[in-house]
């Protein structure tokens, strides 16, 4: 009974690891995943970290911008760090967390965000999520590889009339 005990942890590792795309979504709204995303568990030592640093360098530096968006409950004003590619009038992010990230939830609800790159702000609005073939063809050429193999979305939004 001890040698079984001490082989179940590592096969229900091996368990986990090969259903991780039911592991790794949200479990709040029981939904099942569109796409792939990263585990939460990364986000959240994203947005302790990783973001302070990117931070200090997106809006600068491409291809990192800053997200201006207002909490859907709160309206507190957030500035979150993303990968940003600008596509004609478009920008088009490229959604690592999937679409049930704060931000993306944010910006979709409020139908409108100021992207900082460059150093200059722009708004942009009519957020729309892209999947599959669509998302492939937003993004720039050496992306789309793996955009479609692990099925990533994106969102894109159009640059605002002033």
């Amino acid at each position: 009974l001890g040698a079984m005990h001490l082989l179940m942890l590592p096969l229900m590792i091996v368990a986990m690891l090969l259903r991780r795309d039911e592991y790794a979504q949200d479990h709040g709204s029981h939904s099942p995943p569109r796409g792939v995303a990263l585990p939460r568990a990364f986000a959240h030592f994203n947005r302790r970290f990783a973001n302070p640093v990117v931070r200090r360098i997106a809006g600068r530096l491409p291809p990192f911008a800053i997200v201006g968006h207002a909490g859907r409950t709160t309206g507190r004003a957030y500035r979150t760090p993303v990968a940003a590619f600008a596509k004609g009038e478009s920008m088009v992010f490229i959604l690592v967390y999937g679409a049930h990230s704060d931000w993306v939830r944010n910006v979709v609800a409020a139908d409108v965000a100021t992207v900082t790159r460059f150093g200059r702000s722009e708004k942009y609005g009519d957020p729309q999520i892209a999947r599959g073939e669509e998302a492939v063809g937003s993004v720039p050429t050496i992306l789309r590889v793996p955009v479609r193999l692990l099925g990533v979305e994106v969102l894109r939004m159009t640059r605002a009339a002033v």
